[in-house]
Protein backbone atom coordinates (compact mmCIF):
# COMPACT_ATOMS: atom_id res chain seq x y z
CA UNK A 1 0.00 0.00 0.00
CA UNK A 2 1.43 3.55 -0.96
CA UNK A 3 1.63 5.94 1.80
CA UNK A 4 -0.31 9.19 1.95
CA UNK A 5 1.31 11.92 -0.76
CA UNK A 6 3.08 9.49 -2.42
CA UNK A 7 3.05 8.98 -6.35
CA UNK A 8 0.93 6.95 -8.10
CA UNK A 9 2.34 3.83 -9.46
CA UNK A 10 3.45 4.86 -13.03
CA UNK A 11 1.78 3.66 -16.31
CA UNK A 12 3.85 0.02 -17.94
CA UNK A 13 5.89 1.61 -20.41
CA UNK A 14 4.49 3.03 -23.60
CA UNK A 15 5.55 4.91 -27.05
CA UNK A 16 3.29 7.76 -28.15
CA UNK A 17 3.28 9.87 -31.71
CA UNK A 18 2.44 13.48 -30.87
CA UNK A 19 1.19 16.04 -33.90
CA UNK A 20 1.45 19.18 -32.40
CA UNK A 21 1.23 23.02 -33.51
CA UNK A 22 4.34 25.37 -32.02
CA UNK A 23 5.13 29.24 -32.17
CA UNK A 24 7.96 30.99 -31.92
CA UNK A 25 9.04 34.51 -30.67
CA UNK A 26 12.21 35.11 -31.32
CA UNK A 27 14.42 32.98 -33.54
CA UNK A 28 12.79 34.61 -36.41
CA UNK A 29 12.04 38.50 -37.16
CA UNK A 30 8.35 38.08 -35.57
CA UNK A 31 6.52 35.84 -34.02
CA UNK A 32 5.58 32.66 -36.31
CA UNK A 33 3.89 29.47 -36.47
CA UNK A 34 4.48 25.62 -37.25
CA UNK A 35 3.84 22.30 -37.17
CA UNK A 36 6.15 19.66 -34.99
CA UNK A 37 6.16 15.59 -35.39
CA UNK A 38 7.20 14.22 -31.91
CA UNK A 39 7.77 10.43 -31.47
CA UNK A 40 8.23 9.54 -27.42
CA UNK A 41 8.35 6.69 -24.98
CA UNK A 42 7.48 6.93 -21.35
CA UNK A 43 8.87 4.51 -18.63
CA UNK A 44 7.44 5.47 -15.08
CA UNK A 45 7.67 9.17 -14.83
CA UNK A 46 10.24 9.81 -17.41
CA UNK A 47 9.68 10.76 -21.00
CA UNK A 48 12.03 10.78 -24.00
CA UNK A 49 11.21 12.04 -26.95
CA UNK A 50 12.83 13.30 -30.50
CA UNK A 51 10.80 15.72 -32.46
CA UNK A 52 10.67 17.73 -35.76
CA UNK A 53 9.89 21.12 -36.09
CA UNK A 54 9.34 23.45 -39.42
CA UNK A 55 8.62 26.86 -39.41
CA UNK A 56 6.45 28.99 -41.43
CA UNK A 57 8.58 32.00 -43.06
CA UNK A 58 8.82 35.40 -41.63
CA UNK A 59 10.15 38.18 -43.97
CA UNK A 60 11.99 41.16 -42.28
CA UNK A 61 12.58 44.99 -43.83
CA UNK A 62 14.76 47.64 -43.34
CA UNK A 63 14.09 50.11 -45.58
CA UNK A 64 14.01 48.85 -49.23
CA UNK A 65 15.97 45.58 -48.49
CA UNK A 66 15.44 42.27 -46.47
CA UNK A 67 14.65 38.92 -46.02
CA UNK A 68 12.39 36.02 -46.18
CA UNK A 69 13.47 33.24 -43.17
CA UNK A 70 12.47 30.03 -41.69
CA UNK A 71 13.64 27.78 -39.32
CA UNK A 72 13.09 24.08 -39.19
CA UNK A 73 15.43 21.71 -36.36
CA UNK A 74 14.99 18.32 -34.51
CA UNK A 75 15.23 18.19 -31.16
CA UNK A 76 15.71 15.59 -28.23
CA UNK A 77 13.71 16.30 -25.09
CA UNK A 78 13.83 14.24 -21.41
CA UNK A 79 11.05 15.08 -19.43
CA UNK A 80 9.92 14.76 -15.56
CA UNK A 81 6.10 13.72 -15.82
CA UNK A 82 4.16 13.81 -12.39
CA UNK A 83 0.71 13.27 -12.19
CA UNK A 84 -1.45 15.77 -10.37
CA UNK A 85 -5.29 14.85 -10.45
CA UNK A 86 -6.29 14.49 -13.91
CA UNK A 87 -3.51 16.41 -15.26
CA UNK A 88 0.14 15.16 -16.03
CA UNK A 89 2.71 17.92 -14.98
CA UNK A 90 5.77 17.74 -17.20
CA UNK A 91 8.86 19.12 -16.76
CA UNK A 92 11.47 18.94 -19.67
CA UNK A 93 15.02 19.99 -21.00
CA UNK A 94 16.79 19.03 -24.41
CA UNK A 95 18.10 20.87 -27.40
CA UNK A 96 17.91 21.75 -30.69
CA UNK A 97 19.77 21.22 -34.00
CA UNK A 98 18.90 22.92 -37.22
CA UNK A 99 19.16 24.91 -39.49
CA UNK A 100 18.19 28.72 -39.83
CA UNK A 101 17.70 30.48 -43.59
CA UNK A 102 17.21 33.87 -44.98
CA UNK A 103 17.13 34.66 -48.54
CA UNK A 104 17.72 38.22 -49.68
CA UNK A 105 14.44 40.41 -50.78
CA UNK A 106 15.02 43.65 -52.70
CA UNK A 107 18.25 43.41 -53.70
CA UNK A 108 20.30 43.25 -56.98
CA UNK A 109 21.72 39.48 -56.25
CA UNK A 110 19.91 37.65 -53.82
CA UNK A 111 21.09 34.92 -52.27
CA UNK A 112 20.38 32.02 -49.86
CA UNK A 113 21.98 32.42 -45.83
CA UNK A 114 21.73 29.32 -44.07
CA UNK A 115 23.44 28.96 -40.43
CA UNK A 116 23.58 26.09 -37.89
CA UNK A 117 20.87 25.90 -35.15
CA UNK A 118 22.16 24.96 -31.88
CA UNK A 119 20.22 25.78 -28.69
CA UNK A 120 19.45 23.55 -25.34
CA UNK A 121 15.66 24.32 -24.33
CA UNK A 122 13.50 23.84 -21.15
CA UNK A 123 9.97 23.66 -20.84
CA UNK A 124 6.95 22.93 -18.54
CA UNK A 125 3.74 21.83 -19.52
CA UNK A 126 0.61 19.62 -19.05
CA UNK A 127 -1.28 16.71 -20.67
CA UNK A 128 -4.90 16.30 -20.04
CA UNK A 129 -5.97 12.64 -21.19
CA UNK A 130 -8.77 12.82 -23.01
CA UNK A 131 -9.16 8.66 -23.46
CA UNK A 132 -7.01 5.63 -22.83
CA UNK A 133 -4.46 6.52 -25.40
CA UNK A 134 -5.43 9.95 -26.88
CA UNK A 135 -3.84 12.91 -24.60
CA UNK A 136 -4.25 16.59 -25.00
CA UNK A 137 -0.53 17.99 -24.26
CA UNK A 138 0.48 22.22 -24.02
CA UNK A 139 4.37 23.18 -23.23
CA UNK A 140 5.58 26.33 -22.88
CA UNK A 141 9.54 27.04 -22.59
CA UNK A 142 12.21 28.96 -23.86
CA UNK A 143 15.48 27.78 -26.25
CA UNK A 144 19.12 29.32 -26.08
CA UNK A 145 20.72 29.62 -29.22
CA UNK A 146 24.93 29.08 -28.99
CA UNK A 147 25.48 30.84 -32.00
CA UNK A 148 23.38 33.89 -33.46
CA UNK A 149 24.98 34.83 -36.73
CA UNK A 150 23.67 38.64 -38.38
CA UNK A 151 21.84 38.55 -41.22
CA UNK A 152 22.95 41.30 -43.65
CA UNK A 153 21.52 42.39 -47.24
CA UNK A 154 23.45 44.29 -49.61
CA UNK A 155 26.37 43.68 -47.49
CA UNK A 156 26.03 46.22 -45.11
CA UNK A 157 22.39 46.58 -43.81
CA UNK A 158 21.70 44.57 -40.89
CA UNK A 159 18.34 42.43 -41.28
CA UNK A 160 18.07 39.94 -38.89
CA UNK A 161 19.35 38.28 -35.32
CA UNK A 162 17.78 35.96 -33.13
CA UNK A 163 17.59 36.78 -29.95
CA UNK A 164 19.31 35.48 -27.20
CA UNK A 165 16.43 33.44 -25.79
CA UNK A 166 13.59 32.00 -27.83
CA UNK A 167 10.12 31.52 -26.32
CA UNK A 168 8.56 28.24 -27.72
CA UNK A 169 4.76 27.16 -27.07
CA UNK A 170 3.64 23.26 -28.41
CA UNK A 171 -0.12 22.58 -28.22
CA UNK A 172 -1.00 18.78 -29.75
CA UNK A 173 -2.63 15.71 -29.31
CA UNK A 174 -0.63 12.98 -28.55
CA UNK A 175 -1.81 9.27 -29.25
CA UNK A 176 -0.24 6.39 -27.41
CA UNK A 177 0.29 2.94 -28.61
Amino acid sequence: MASAGASPVPAAPRGSLTIAAVGDAGALPSAGVGAALELGYDLGHWRFAGLGALFASRTARVGSVGGDFNLAFGAALICRSQPVARVVALGCAGAEVGRLAGQGIGVDAPRLGRVLWLAPRAEVGAGIPLSTNLTLVARAGAAFPLSRPVFVADQAVQVHRASRVTARGTLGVQLYF
